[in-house]
């Protein structure tokens, strides 16, 4: 709130100011100086000794709040009503408005500005270089982005299904926008990131092969078990997933522990998948494959097949 008061003060301070100086000034037409448009007018006014009307000034800001108060009551009550219902099925509807709101404040702003305040040319010169820099200072991120993005789309050596790593996110790049970009991750979370970050950061592009990824299974076996075929069964099963990468190794490795008293063997299965978003599916079809052939050899009976309750306690 206090924020709001203080950016309304300044308003009226700048359009009391403006006011003042558009009262009756003198234009001189040369200059002694090639000066650009913009200096020539700021030292005009600066040199000008405005007569200032106090009661013509009381008049122009009466009508400058009449106006704005009939053009929000004509927003509020007409214009957005009626474009509501227009565009009530559009999806669109909230930018729809947002566009019209701005245009409908430029146009405000231009009739205030030109025909209630009506500032000389040198004074119209500074407010509209005013306003081009003050444009430009608030919309400089966005710019950036906008001229990245542009780079992006016709520059392609980042381009839409691209597998990148940027800062701490990985994953693939999914859409490259105006302003932009989505970046999807390995569990399907949507990151939106800003097109500057794509053009002026250090960005790995990922080959297949980083796509590949370790993935580790565990079996909990009875100590007595006949290791040799365990590792056999284990190892072949693995080789038939649909989801291993065998250009690597299929590794095991096989540790002894003590739980409650009690030995177990602990067999570590490392192996490659295609993609990581294919590890869980991996371990858990290769763990139901690997029980299921060691119930069907009798290696293990069902009593055994299960020794997560022994470890757990």
């Amino acid at each position: 709130m206090i924020h709001r008061m203080r950016i309304y003060i300044v308003s009226i301070l700048m359009i009391f100011t403006v006011i003042c100086f558009g009262q009756e000034m003198e234009q001189d037409s040369t200059t002694e100086y090639s000066y650009s448009a913009l200096d020539s007018a700021y030292t005009a006014v600066i040199e000008q000794k405005p007569d200032i009307n106090i009661s013509l000034i009381l008049i122009k800001i009466f009508w400058i709040f009449i106006t704005i108060f009939i053009s929000v009551l004509l927003w509020r009550y007409v214009l957005r009503p009626v474009v509501k219902m227009v565009f009530s099925r559009s999806e669109y509807q909230d930018e729809i408005l947002t566009a019209l709101k701005f245009l409908i404040t430029l146009c405000i702003s231009y009739l205030i500005l030109m025909e209630i305040i009506s500032p000389t040319k040198n004074i119209q010169v500074i407010i509209i270089a005013t306003a081009c820099l003050g444009f430009a200072l608030a919309a400089r991120e966005y710019l950036r982005d906008i001229i990245s993005g542009i780079v992006l789309l016709f520059n392609h050596y980042i381009k839409r299904g691209d597998k990148i790593k940027i800062e701490d996110m990985s994953g693939e790049l999914i859409n490259i926008g105006l302003k932009s970009s989505v970046l999807k991750t390995q569990n399907d979370t949507n990151y939106i990131i800003p097109n500057h970050m794509l053009t002026q950061n250090i960005i790995r592009r990922k080959t297949p092969e980083d796509l590949i990824e370790p993935v580790n299974v565990f079996f909990y076996l009875p100590s007595y078990i006949d290791i040799i075929k365990v590792k056999e069964i284990t190892h072949r099963v693995a080789s038939l997933s649909q989801f291993v990468y065998l250009n690597k190794p299929i590794n095991l490795t096989l540790t002894n522990e003590y739980h409650n008293g009690r030995s177990i063997l602990k067999l570590q299965l490392t192996a490659f998948v295609l993609n990581a978003k294919y590890s869980d599916q991996f371990i858990s079809d290769t763990t139901e494959n690997v029980i299921t052939v060691l119930l069907q050899n009798k290696l293990i009976t069902p009593d055994t097949a299960d020794l997560s309750k022994i470890i757990s306690d």
